[in-house]
């Protein structure tokens, strides 16, 4: 069956289901919400940098990036949904590629809890100093290691998850993997290229990596809610044989 059917036969069959739908347009009103009132604000702030005491000594609470966030809160409790529904569905099936992804995502919500990226970026910045070149801190090159020694260690963990699972479920877990890219591409690729961007950009970029981050987590809920609720249909609209259990 072609991708373009198989879409439009996984369409049909979860087309009555409601709780996805609520929860993805939910999600993304909610993210947009967050992501307007951040750009509002600081839009607001530069056409009257003299006035809006209010807003200004209140800031924190709506820049997307600040911890201390109403955005951030939020999406955390988002993340930490990824790994409950995750392991949810391991129990089901037993398939060893929601495990894998159950463990990456866990540690997701652990770094995003624990700042250990920022720790190690901090540790790797006391051995380079803080400006080691090409526009680089010292903490922004911790930080990268930091995420490449993870991906070493977890990488071959889903790889051979990835193997011993069945044919569905590799197919499944890509959709889980393109989503995870996505997150990746904001939460690193995007905090990475600050250097490229013209002197003064530093509030819009970090309102893309953040608020960027923020719609990809959302995503990534709603497509771990679908196989979650629909593995079976989808197995059968991708012409797979029928597990064994949804």
């Amino acid at each position: 069956m072609g991708c373009r059917a198989s879409m439009s036969a996984i369409r049909s069959h979860i087309s009555g289901d409601r709780a996805i739908k609520v929860t993805l347009i939910a999600l993304i009103l909610a993210d947009t919400a967050f992501i307007g009132a951040n750009s509002a604000a600081r839009a607001a702030l530069e056409l009257f940098p003299d006035s809006l005491w209010i807003v200004r000594s209140n800031i924190h609470f709506v820049d997307v990036w600040d911890d201390r966030s109403f955005a951030e809160a939020f999406n955390t409790i988002k993340l930490a949904a990824i790994p409950a529904l995750l392991f949810l569905l391991w129990t089901r099936v037993r398939e060893p590629i929601y495990l894998a992804w159950f463990s990456i995502f866990l540690f997701a919500v652990v770094d995003d809890a624990g700042s250990l990226h920022e720790r190690g970026g901090n540790l790797t910045e006391g051995w380079l100093g803080p400006n080691p070149g090409l526009g680089y801190r010292g903490q922004d090159v911790g930080e990268l290691a930091t995420w490449v020694l993870v991906g070493v260690l977890l990488l071959p963990l889903l790889v051979a998850s990835y193997r011993r699972s069945c044919r569905l479920d590799r197919r499944l877990g890509r959709w889980i993997a393109v989503c995870f890219a996505g997150l990746a591409v904001f939460a690193v690729g995007v905090d990475m290229s600050h250097p490229l961007w013209p002197a003064g950009f530093d509030i819009r970029r970090g309102i893309l990596e953040d608020g960027g981050e923020m719609l990809a987590v959302s995503l990534t809920c709603a497509v771990v809610l679908l196989i979650v609720r629909h593995r079976g249909d989808i197995a059968q609209a991708l012409g797979e044989p029928s597990p064994s259990s949804a």
